[in-house]
């Protein structure tokens, strides 16, 4: 490589900037002479495509728009003709007659053009890029006239660099809404071409690729700079267009502003009072929830493959006995070959599984992801934690910073101890409380985690020594009789009660806390709150801020840090300090990434209507589903139980099928149709209005049919998998 091939390649600025110093000794290394050679090869089979057509429910012809001084569809085939990475252009419209004008403008200006199918995207895109002998795609959209040639190349040089089959600067977004860039191989369009048949997956181009994402090498070029994926610049109102047009006219009409350039114009622009705050995550994928809905009946209309999941299950259970970490997550609680066993990637309110099979997930990771995955605000801390550090030798600012946070929220929180699940904050609290009370006992209701002291009283207790199970009374989630009757005749070695605090309503749940109170405190036992589940859902405080009951002890976990693993035990300060005397000693207690993630976490649900939003989408759902239960007659037979943002869905023997023979057929349909559910509805503040419409679409398909094979007395005879077993109860019914 001469000075000339490098100057023609990129120049001597882009090239500085990307990092790539080529000097006499580096260039004898093969290795980096092939990373050269795909990186800075430029020729006419990178080609850009630009989607653009003249329908538009909410602004229809905005691509042939004027703004500051030029069409926007001039501005975007500039954008791309001024990328120095890609070698031609074409704008791919379509062949009716209102994209007429669109093809007669390439026309006019030597603009390269396609026309195809209108609704059929996918192939009208496949057209073009075969017509232009592309071997690389760079796919633009024409509603988005302020997009910046440096960043269609940071994206294409990211797409050699890394050797991916598809790149993109979209999923998760970062960047502002209308710089959407996505690259990829002609190999895997015509994989897509071949392949690819929802409906979705036909009118969004790259939904296929990215769905593939276990099969395919998918990347995502990620913003440097923070929270601009709130900026919206792309075309799709008339207030959008009236944004941008003043923002255009800021600009010399020649001239190709920088992304830079638009944020300063931007920030010192002054707008009309309610315009100044422009929200693209709110708007991002708006027209989805439409497409997902046709998806549903070609769903319905043939079998889902779980060709990938089953032939690896075998081979991964050799190697991680059961192939999952948990239960919960494991081919055991799930119809058997009918259901996906790994999943891929997630992003919002949906998970892909291995097999390419989207779905609305309604299990939300077992609840630890509260916001929804990907969230932005919570990616952000994280790797900005993740320059400075993530495990150290000594004890990290974060973990004082997250604990005052947290005893401001927490009405129980006077001192903090962080783990990483929820057994070790609830197996703390015992060990805590034996210490402070002197005693050896325990009463438990609910689920508790996978320790001796609790899991041996289950049906799940082979390993565990009797004697270290043997002071733990189970009691059903309600009873305060029975534990009343526990407490009279061992009061005096009952070191604590602990319980899920969740009840149907809060009138129920204030009245029996309070008096479980009263009870224990007469007696000096300690209650203790497995908010593992509850904590940051029912209220920023927990079930303990909901119902107004503040107990000696509380377990958090699960949402508190989106899927990132942190759980904390908290409490009244005389009884924590017997963490000073007990030993409780974690390495990764004080990880440095989980606690930037809580604290982000937290931020956010105190900033934004999140506890509002998991109550109002989880509530909607669940009155459409008791409707429809009610229309069909299944509610004997189906119930749903707890408080609307974790919903447990309560299934009961009937007479035409046993209660294990409806759920296996519940999860199967729901499955097939794309929705994943277990046992409850897991809201989270990704679940919005449009995604629970759609679930309840996916009920509305399958009660019906349930309805008659339970009136027929055939459901058994109907499914073609395995009856799903339980693991056990831990939960009441």
């Amino acid at each position: 490589w001469n000075k000339a091939q490098r100057r023609r390649a990129t120049g001597w600025r882009d090239w500085w900037q990307c990092g790539w110093r080529i000097g006499r000794a580096t260039c004898r290394q093969p290795e980096i002479e092939q990373a050269c050679l795909r990186m800075t090869n430029v020729n006419d089979t990178t080609v850009a495509l630009i989607q653009a057509r003249m329908g538009s429910s909410r602004l229809p012809g905005k691509v042939l728009e004027e703004v500051g001084g030029c069409l926007v569809l001039a501005r975007c085939v500039a954008a791309a003709s001024a990328s120095r990475l890609t070698g031609s252009v074409c704008v791919a419209t379509s062949t009716e007659a209102v994209d007429d004008p669109i093809a007669a403008w390439c026309a006019d200006n030597g603009v390269t053009a396609f026309r195809g199918s209108e609704t059929d995207v996918l192939s009208r895109m496949h057209g073009a890029a075969r017509e232009a002998n592309a071997e690389t795609v760079v796919r633009l959209t024409a509603d988005c006239p302020l997009h910046d040639p440096s960043v269609i190349d940071q994206v294409i040089w990211f797409y050699r660099a890394t050797g991916a089959d598809y790149a993109s600067n979209t999923h998760p977004s970062t960047w502002p809404d209308g710089l959407d860039v996505e690259v990829f191989s002609m190999s895997v369009l015509e994989r897509a071409q071949h392949e690819a048949d929802l409906p979705s997956e036909r009118e969004h181009v790259t939904r296929w690729m990215r769905a593939n994402a276990s099969q395919l090498q998918t990347e995502t070029l990620i913003c440097p700079l923070p929270d601009l994926h709130r900026r919206r610049w792309t075309l799709d109102t008339a207030d959008d267009l009236a944004r941008i047009r003043q923002i255009a006219e800021q600009f010399d009409p020649a001239t190709l502003p920088s992304f830079l350039d638009v944020l300063a114009v931007e920030d010192g622009l002054v707008w009309p009072v309610g315009a100044e705050v422009v929200d693209a995550s709110a708007e991002r994928n708006s027209s989805l929830p439409a497409a997902l809905t046709a998806d549903i009946r070609v769903k319905a209309s043939r079998p889902r493959s779980f060709a990938r999941s089953n032939a690896k299950v075998d081979v991964v259970d050799a190697l991680v006995p059961l192939a999952s970490q948990t239960f919960s997550k494991s081919r055991v609680i799930l119809p058997e070959g009918k259901a996906p066993l790994f999943a891929s990637h997630g992003l919002g309110a949906r998970v892909w599984d291995i097999d390419g099979n989207e779905y609305v997930d309604l299990v939300s990771a077992l609840l630890a992801v509260s916001l929804g995955y990907c969230d932005p605000d919570v990616d952000l801390a994280v790797r900005r934690q993740a320059t400075r550090g993530v495990s150290f030798s000594l004890a990290s600012e974060l973990e004082y910073e997250l604990a005052s946070t947290l005893t401001e929220i927490i009405p129980s929180a006077e001192a903090v101890r962080f783990g990483k699940n929820g057994t070790d904050a609830t197996s703390a609290a015992v060990r805590v409380a034996r210490a402070h009370t002197g005693r050896d006992e325990v009463v438990a209701m609910g689920y508790h985690g996978w320790q001796d002291w609790y899991i041996g009283t289950t049906t799940r207790n082979k390993g565990v020594p009797a004697h270290t199970h043997a002071g733990t009374h189970r009691v059903a989630a309600g009873d305060l009789n029975q534990i009343e009757d526990i407490l009279k005749a061992r009061g005096n070695s009952i070191a604590c009660v602990m319980l899920e605090p969740v009840f149907q309503t809060y009138e129920a749940g204030h009245e029996y806390l309070a008096a479980l109170k009263s009870l224990t405190e007469s007696c000096g036992t300690l209650l203790v709150f497995d908010e593992t589940v509850t904590g940051f859902r029912l209220a920023l405080g927990g079930a303990q801020d909901y119902y107004g009951v503040v107990p000696d002890l509380s377990a958090f976990g699960k949402g508190m840090a989106n899927g990132y693993p942190l759980s904390c035990l908290v409490g009244r300060s005389e009884i924590m300090s017997e963490m000073r005397e007990v030993f409780l000693s974690s390495t990764f207690g004080g990880e440095a990434v989980s606690l930037a993630a809580a604290l982000a976490t937290v931020a956010k649900i105190q900033r934004e209507p999140v506890i509002e939003s998991l109550w109002r989408t989880g509530g909607a759902l669940r009155a459409n589903v008791n409707r429809m239960l009610a229309e069909t007659g299944l509610d004997a037979a189906i119930a749903l139980k707890g408080v609307d943002p974790w919903v447990g869905i309560a299934v009961h023997d009937h007479a035409g099928a046993s209660a294990m023979e409806i759920r296996t057929y519940l999860m199967k349909e729901m499955m097939a149709l794309g929705v994943l559910v277990t046992g409850s509805h897991n809201i989270s503040y990704a679940h919005d209005d449009a995604i629970m419409e759609l679930v309840s679409e996916c009920y509305a398909m399958i009660l019906p049919p349930l309805a008659d094979y339970l009136a027929n007395g055939t459901l058994r005879q109907s499914l073609d998998c395995k009856v799903v077993q339980p693991v056990f109860q831990v939960r009441s019914n």
